[in-house]
């Protein structure tokens, strides 16, 4: 297996990227994390966002297989887990492979459990993506690593380059005024992305992973179990989308949204749609999905009594509307 690791995942991918020969364009879902358009923009390469499927909230499968009919060439699928769904895509790749044989495809599974099983990647895959960064399965603070194929691995070189945390800071809160104001992000290059070369081996990272794996799948059962038995079902985005976080849907979110921090408590509403912030293109079905999405924290951040008092917030909402 062909494992590496660097200071973020997106550094991974940024790497990826910068070997690519020219011409590549790719197509990502439209309500991807804002950070992973701007690693293509740093990067030079081309990106087209692409709307989710109203049934299984992942990228359109067949939007996606419309472009590559029309313009079959030097494409590339970044395939995002939504909130964490770890479904089984084998086949289509297959199917993408076979039919357009120069296209690249991630698999990025920045929001899922982190994986070291021997058979995560298969030869229709050029790159599975997992990160431990903030707020992920397992959280350090920082951290991402990526299982390649042999063609990729063989292609790998890092990039070192100087870090400024107050760029990334900048360029985090560029993002927020987009998406508040429903703007076009205008990218502009600086030192926002962490290239340093990490202290830690492979090994011991990946160790530290193995441990800490546990506590957290514990610490998410549990607070899981309380929302579960608490929260109707009806409103449940469904049980395969709860590993990250728990996530419903509801009317008059930020309503919810308020109520909950108003007793001291939080929740969140990733990913927003960004169509008309970083394209042109339309999408819908991600609009739709973001102006009902609440993600409930079931981290280490939160206990079970907040995880409770989180519960009746959401119950009294949806009794009254």
């Amino acid at each position: 297996m062909n494992w590496v690791s660097e200071a973020r995942a997106s550094t991974i991918l940024y790497n990826y990227l910068k070997r690519l020969e020219p011409g590549y364009e790719f197509l990502i879902p439209a309500n991807v994390c804002p950070i992973v358009p701007a690693v293509f923009h740093k990067a030079g390469v081309h990106f087209r966002l692409v709307d989710i499927c109203k049934d299984t909230y992942f990228i359109n499968e067949s939007i996606v297989t419309e472009i590559l009919d029309r313009e079959p060439t030097k494409k590339g699928l970044l395939y995002v887990r939504t909130f964490g769904h770890t479904t089984q895509n084998k086949t289509w790749f297959d199917r993408l492979k076979i039919k357009y044989n120069d296209i690249k495809i991630i698999d990025d599974r920045c929001l899922c459990k982190p994986s070291m099983d021997n058979d995560i990647i298969t030869d229709s895959v050029d790159m599975v993506l997992f990160s431990t960064g903030y707020a992920k399965y397992v959280e350090f603070g920082s951290g991402g690593y990526a299982v390649l194929s042999d063609e990729v691995f063989d292609n790998y070189k890092p990039t070192r380059d100087k870090y400024d945390i107050n760029d990334h800071k900048f360029l985090i809160e560029k993002f927020n005024n987009s998406i508040l104001s429903r703007s076009p992000f205008i990218y502009k290059e600086s030192y926002w992305l962490d290239m340093s070369e990490r202290d830690e081996a492979w090994h011991e990272y990946k160790s530290r992973i193995e441990i800490q794996m546990p506590k957290s799948q514990s610490q998410k059962e549990t607070i899981n179990n309380i929302y579960s038995s608490e929260i109707p079902r009806g409103i449940w985005l469904g049980e395969n989308f709860n590993d990250w976080r728990f996530n419903i849907l509801v009317d008059n979110k930020e309503k919810l949204l308020k109520e909950i921090f108003d007793t001291g408590l939080f929740a969140s509403s990733h990913y927003a749609s960004l169509s008309g912030i970083f394209s042109v293109e339309s999408a819908p079905e991600a609009d739709n999905l973001h102006s009902k999405i609440v993600n409930l924290f079931n981290d280490f951040r939160i206990n079970p009594h907040q995880a409770l008092h989180i519960s009746e917030i959401v119950k009294r909402h949806i009794n009254s509307l």
